[in-house]
């Protein structure tokens, strides 16, 4: 695993030099941005791409797999993008601040002028996640592949109070309907899922000829325990569960592999 960490600016510059038709005469505003590019022998002393970087940043909106982890405790979110090739992977990660209105989505309020950006193998998935989930035991427990996932048993307002909480985690505004259903009282477990103190979204995207798959899934710590929150692409209803520490970091494992798996072709996500 390898780590970097560089402003915004570079890391958008060495982007567009990826994406560009040529690199001769590339002469970046400030001396700095360069100086940066360079210190992480992302470009060369000529202002030069190095080819390892230019294969990695050439298909990163292309990629055949790629997840987004939105981890969020009070006011800080950290947004990593994976982007996952054949033989390594890379994950960047960006800080925001926001404020939580729990009646729906956070609002981001700023952003770091910074970017880690990481270089990782398939394996190590689960160190990269872990350190960008706030540093709760629930979450960041080890990887167990033997926790159970228990089905929290819903009525039927309660299953459209599950969805509508799902929707608002991720940004998206429920139905008239859905926020009516909100205002009643839930099941005490749904109300800790309201009120929870952190929160971990993995979404992933495989794709293959023809074919596409979306895998959702969102952890909720609430004070009576930690739920999982997973999304049915087939008809976009939500499943909800309560889980145990370790989940996390299985899941994240087997979701990669579920998600690598598919685009290869060789199983069904």
């Amino acid at each position: 695993m390898k780590i970097k960490r560089m402003t915004t600016d570079a890391w958008a510059v060495a982007q567009e030099l990826a994406q560009g038709e040529t690199q001769a005469g590339f002469r970046p505003v400030r001396k700095r941005t360069a100086n940066e590019l360079r210190a992480h022998g992302i470009i060369s002393g000529d202002d030069v791409l190095d080819p390892e970087w230019q294969r990695l940043l050439s298909v990163l909106g292309r990629a055949p797999v790629v997840q987004r982890i939105l981890a969020s405790h009070r006011d800080v979110t950290l947004h990593t993008d994976v982007v996952v090739l054949p033989d390594i992977a890379l994950a960047v990660t960006q800080r925001r601040t926001s404020t939580h209105d729990p009646a729906g989505p956070r609002a981001v309020t700023g952003v770091e002028l910074a970017v880690e950006v990481v270089l990782f193998g398939h394996d190590e998935i689960w160190r990269v996640v872990r350190r960008v989930i706030p540093d709760i035991p629930a979450l960041r427990a080890d990887a167990d592949p033997s926790v159970p996932e228990e089905p929290i048993s819903v009525s039927d307002e309660d299953q459209a109070r599950v969805a509508a909480i799902t929707k608002m985690r991720h940004g998206a505004r429920p139905s008239s309907r859905e926020a009516i259903d909100l205002m009643r009282d839930p099941d005490p477990r749904l109300r800790d899922l309201l009120d929870a103190e952190a929160e971990v979204s993995v979404l992933g995207l495989a794709r293959r000829p023809g074919r596409s798959h979306v895998d959702v899934q969102q952890w909720s710590v609430g004070r009576q325990g930690l739920y999982l929150s997973r999304t049915q692409e087939s008809d976009d209803t939500a499943l909800l569960m309560e889980v145990g520490p370790g989940h996390l970091g299985a899941e994240v494992e087997r979701g990669l592999d579920r998600l690598i798996a598919f685009a290869r072709g060789t199983a069904a996500a």
